[in-house]
């Protein structure tokens, strides 16, 4: 794929999501105008709960659908892609009831009391993103992105936009409650939708279909490898506000919430041109061509350093003007906005390594660094949140976002013994 291709590609992906974020944005500024900080701190966790619920129901498939759906449709393997979906479905309704007891058990647990609301509606919410995220691959590996991203991002967050303003500016004491109903009924509503335009070629549609052998056991081990490496790939702001709502009160967790989604936000462009990539990369791989991947590679991770350069220093300017639209409290967040953005270009400029060691069947080797980023994300903010306040939250998860790049590289290179990284890109086109 040549670079100006990527470019358009990424941009047309990148329209829809910033739609989405733009829907995302006006539903947390309205939330902000209308609630206090507490609610809107329930808010953003019940997100977070049902984003990092439904990321475990699907047992990683998501994550491993990237690689082996892409590889299946390019073989024109369609067989394959059925019994992969089958195992897919089988795999969340099992962990969709064990999700169910868990929510339960945390429900009535008295230390999470004042999570409760957030805790059963996310519980609620997560089998519709499941869902979503499962078609999301599957229109992905068929190169539909726009059904990839624009109904979780567009369809999704308008729904709940629309009802967020609707129960703003239509009733006379706006509860909170009637909020978390549409965060729910927004996500279903989004799942239909894209079930119905995928049709035969979704995941729903492989739910009744019989299979010859099934590869269930197969696929188990490196789904399940994937899916602690895909909490840190594509719930970083999800569990940024979990370990934040366990260390911080609701009103602290709003500002942290707020600053790590404005960080998501470019976070997700250049996670976007990453996931355009991954099929050519396949390709590539797949037919032996090392400079046409490297060059791939290189591309990617330049345009990706590039536009998170950008946001850094936009945010430097701007940084408190953007907060305060969301109330004078939110002023507080500028630097742990900032942390937050160099966290995702640390991320940004390793994450091509997580692809290398995922198509090299390495799945195993990305969950154990990708269980060492979260203990220090976890341990770090335990102990720099009582002493920072919450930019102890954005060091914690600058230093997990360092640690997890550094020993994507040292395995990539260990075990295909090439890398992927923004650092070893650079050296290799100098060379």
């Amino acid at each position: 794929m040549s670079a100006r291709k990527l470019i358009t590609r990424l941009f047309g992906v990148v329209g829809a999501r910033a739609a989405g974020a733009a829907f995302g944005l006006l539903s947390q500024l309205a939330l902000a105008r209308a609630f206090s900080p507490a609610d809107v701190g329930i808010f953003l966790l019940t997100t977070s709960i049902m984003a990092f619920a439904s990321l475990l129901i699907t047992g990683g498939y998501t994550a491993l659908g990237l690689t082996y759906l892409a590889r299946y449709e390019s073989l024109a393997r369609k067989t394959l892609v059925a019994a992969y979906h089958a195992a897919a479905l089988r795999t969340t309704l099992i962990w969709t009831i064990v999700m169910a007891m868990l929510a339960v058990v945390a429900y009535f647990t008295p230390a999470l009391a004042d999570l409760r609301p957030a805790i059963l509606f996310g519980a609620i919410a997560a089998p519709g993103q499941a869902l979503i995220r499962l078609n999301n691959s599957a229109a992905n590996s068929l190169r539909r992105f726009d059904l990839s991203f624009v109904p979780d991002f567009v369809l999704r967050s308008g729904f709940l936009f629309a009802a967020i303003i609707a129960i703003i500016a239509l009733a006379q004491h706006p509860r909170m409650i009637w909020i978390l109903w549409a965060i729910v009924i927004s996500t279903y509503a989004a799942a239909l939708i894209q079930a119905v335009l995928l049709g035969r070629s979704g995941v729903v549609a492989k739910i009744f279909s019989r299979q010859r052998r099934s590869l269930a056991p197969y696929y188990r081990l490196r789904a399940a490898a994937l899916l602690i490496g895909a909490f840190v790939s594509f719930t970083f702001a999800e569990i940024v506000t979990l370990v934040a709502g366990l260390l911080l009160p609701p009103a602290d967790v709003a500002v942290v919430g707020i600053a790590v989604r404005l960080a998501s936000i470019a976070g997700f462009v250049v996670q976007t041109m990453q996931v355009i990539a991954i099929p050519d990369l396949t390709d590539t791989m797949a037919k032996g061509t090392h400079e046409a991947t490297d060059q791939l590679m290189r591309r990617t991770n330049l345009v990706n350093c590039a536009l998170m350069t950008a946001a850094i220093l936009v945010t430097l300017v701007l940084g408190d003007w953007v907060l305060a639209f969301f109330g004078p409290e939110y002023r507080a967040g500028k630097w742990l906005l900032i942390l937050f953005l160099l966290s995702q270009t640390v991320r940004s400029a390793g994450a091509m390594n997580n692809h290398l060691l995922s198509l090299g069947g390495h799945q195993s080797r990305t969950a154990i660094v990708c269980a060492i980023a979260l203990v220090v994300l976890i341990g770090a903010a335990a102990g720099l949140i009582p002493y920072l306040g919450i930019n102890g939250m954005g060091w914690a998860t600058l230093a997990a976002e360092i640690v997890w790049a550094i020993g994507l590289a040292l395995s990539a290179q260990a075990l295909t013994g090439r890398r992927g990284d923004l650092l070893a890109r650079i050296g290799s086109g100098a060379r």
